[in-house]
C-alpha cells in the first residue's frame, strides 16, 4: 500500500505572477533586500507604486547623508561609493535636495545677474526669468532620473545573475555626485576670467565622474566583453562631462557680476552724485554769473 503513495514536490514551482514580482523587486531593490531583511519584508507590506513604498528611501540620518555628499567627491582607488556608502539602504532624501539645490542655485543666480543688468543700464522695471528654473530642472532632474535607468537596464541585460546594484542605488550615486555642482554654479559667475571658471567646473566633473566611474567599473571588471564593460564607462565619462559643458554654457556663462556690479555702480555713482553734482555746480555758476551781471549793471 505505501508503494501506491506518490508524493509531489511543490517547492521548486514557479508562479508566473512571482517571477514578475522577483523581476520588479529586482528592479528596486537589487541585492539590498537579499543584504537587508528588513527591507525585503518592509517592501513586501507596500507596493512599489504605493507612497508608503517609498518613505524608507527619505528615513535617513544627518549624519549619513554628510558622509554620502563628502565621499561622492573623492575618488578612491580601492573600493567604490555604492558598494562602502550607499548599499545596503540608498537614500533619495540627499539627491533630491542636493538637486533642488542646485536647481534653485541656478535660478536665483541667473535672475540676480538679470536684476544687475537691468539697473546697470538704468532701466527701471525688472522680471524674472522663469526659464532658469524650468530650464535648469529639466536638465537637473532629467540627468539623475534617465541616467540611472539607463544604466541599470544595460546591467540588468546583460548581467541579470550577477546583478549587485538596484536602480535606487545608481540613483543615489548620480545624485550625491552633483553636489560639487552647487558651490560651482555659485563661484563661477563671481569669476569674470573664463579659464579659473573652466577650472572650477572640469575639476568638480573630474572628481565627481571618477566616482561614478569607479562604482560602474566595479560592476562590470569582470565582464568577458571588455568593449562593452568600457563602452559603459566611457557613456558614464561623455554624459556627466556634457552635463558640466550644458551648465556652463547655458547658465554658468550667462552672468559676469564683476562687470554687472562696475557696471551697476558706476550707474549709480552717475546717477545719485556725479550728476547732481554736475547741476548743482551749474546752478551755482548761474548764479554767480547773474550776480556779476546785476553788479556791473
Amino acid at each position: 500500500m505505501d508503494a501506491d503513495l506518490n508524493f509531489k514536490d511543490f517547492s521548486k514551482s514557479t508562479d508566473p505572477s512571482n517571477s514578475s514580482q522577483s523581476m520588479s523587486g529586482m528592479l528596486l531593490d537589487g541585492s539590498s533586500s537579499q543584504k537587508d531583511g528588513s527591507s525585503e519584508s518592509g517592501s513586501s507590506k507596500s507596493h512599489f507604486i504605493s507612497i508608503s513604498y517609498y518613505q524608507r528611501f527619505f528615513d535617513v540620518d544627518e549624519e549619513t547623508v554628510f558622509a554620502r555628499i563628502l565621499n561622492s567627491c573623492i575618488p578612491r582607488r580601492t573600493g567604490n561609493f555604492i558598494a562602502d556608502f550607499v548599499q545596503p539602504l540608498p537614500d533619495l532624501w540627499g539627491p533630491f535636495w542636493i538637486s533642488v539645490t542646485l536647481v534653485f542655485s541656478i535660478a536665483i543666480v541667473g535672475n540676480f545677474a538679470n536684476f544687475l543688468q537691468v539697473y546697470g543700464n538704468g532701466e527701471e522695471e525688472f522680471q524674472s526669468d522663469f526659464s532658469f528654473v524650468t530650464g535648469a530642472t529639466s536638465l537637473i532632474f532629467g540627468y539623475v532620473l534617465l541616467l540611472p535607468f539607463a544604466i541599470y537596464t544595460y546591467l540588468w541585460y546583460h548581467r541579470a545573475a550577477g546583478l549587485q546594484y538596484s536602480f535606487f542605488d545608481i540613483l543615489c550615486a548620480y545624485g550625491y555626485s552633483l553636489s560639487l555642482f552647487v558651490p560651482v554654479s555659485i563661484l563661477c559667475p563671481l569669476i569674470p576670467f573664463n579659464w579659473v571658471r573652466w577650472t572650477l567646473l572640469i575639476s568638480a566633473a573630474v572628481f565627481s565622474g571618477s566616482v561614478l566611474i569607479i562604482s560602474i567599473w566595479a560592476m562590470v571588471k569582470d565582464d568577458p566583453n571588455r568593449f562593452n564593460a568600457f563602452g559603459l564607462c566611457f557613456l558614464v565619462f561623455v554624459a556627466h562631462a556634457l552635463l558640466a559643458i550644458c551648465l556652463k554654457e547655458f547658465f554658468f556663462d550667462t552672468a559676469n557680476f564683476l562687470l554687472l556690479m562696475l557696471n551697476l555702480l558706476s550707474n549709480i555713482l552717475l546717477k545719485f552724485f556725479i550728476l547732481p553734482l554736475h547741476r548743482h555746480i551749474k546752478t551755482v555758476q548761474i548764479k554767480e554769473f547773474n550776480s556779476n551781471i546785476n553788479n556791473f549793471k
